[in-house]
């Protein structure tokens, strides 16, 4: 009887790692999903857009803004967090509705289940 209950635990055990194991796969796949995707338009720089317009663009995004920080040479670094689809939908239509700015992805990286994505708005 001990023996078939270290083999129930041992197969829960070893089910429970692959299914963390096939999550970790598809979160990467999800990554390079988003790296792919084309998020960048002609620059012509007119860094508009004020502290209350990113939380604005923020909110209709459902994303989380964690840091905006002006660059010396005209623009806006980026940081916001949010699920997988939000980050996407935001990046298709960053370009749509704001043609004037160039948009460009540098980092994406996993934090507590949810996707942080760096930007670089300006030029």
């Amino acid at each position: 009887m001990a023996i078939y209950c270290w083999c129930r635990i041992l197969v829960i055990l070893s089910l429970s790692l692959s299914m963390a194991s096939y999550s970790n796969y598809l979160l990467k796949t999800q990554i390079n999903l988003l790296n792919s995707s084309s998020a960048k338009v002609t620059p012509t720089l007119k860094p508009h857009l004020t502290m209350d317009e990113w939380l604005q663009l923020s909110q209709k995004y459902r994303l989380h803004l964690l840091r905006l920080r002006p660059k010396a040479i005209g623009g806006f670094d980026i940081w916001i967090q949010g699920q997988y689809l939000d980050l996407l939908n935001c990046l298709d239509n960053l370009a749509q509705d704001y043609p004037d700015i160039q948009w460009q992805k540098i980092l994406i990286e996993n934090k507590d289940s949810l996707l942080t994505m760096q930007l670089e708005a300006g030029g």
